[in-house]
């Protein structure tokens, strides 16, 4: 079993903005995401899987090809989680790529639920994120 975790309205907080034009423009300023806040809920999330001894990696989408985002996002990993490798940091470019990472009993935590219809479609055990990720964690883990 590997857990993917959502890092971008998972593990950091997005800024609450009226549409995705005013996101993006945000998301453009140097700097953007590798400044995100951590989400009340990140480091005791990260403690459970490490407690758990499950293998665990950060999946994500930068929405750019090109820029630093892939790069800031990484930068954020290592700042907040100096002991996740970066090779268990994975960028993808479109998080609707992320179907391509489930594996048999895979589970994916994540904000989006378009993505998570997907990887469930694909047989993934999809969680929605919430202040309550790690009691349904919890119970995926032991069903």
């Amino acid at each position: 079993m590997v857990v993917y975790v959502d890092l971008d309205g998972t593990l950091a907080d997005n800024p609450q903005v009226q549409s995705n034009k005013e996101y993006w423009k945000l998301a453009n300023e140097p700097g953007f995401f590798e400044n995100l806040p951590l989400l009340p809920w990140a480091k005791q999330l990260i403690a459970y899987l490490e407690d758990l001894g499950v293998e665990y990696r950060i999946l994500t989408g930068t929405g750019h090809r090109n820029g630093d985002v892939a790069g800031q996002k990484i930068r954020w990993v290592r700042k907040h989680f100096p002991q996740i490798p970066k090779a268990n940091i994975i960028t993808l470019v479109s998080g609707h790529d992320k179907h391509h990472y489930v594996t048999k009993d895979s589970i994916l935590i994540d904000d989006n639920v378009t993505v998570l219809e997907m990887w469930e479609a694909f047989d993934g055990i999809p969680i929605l994120v919430s202040d309550k990720v790690i009691d349904h964690l919890a119970e995926k883990i032991t069903c």
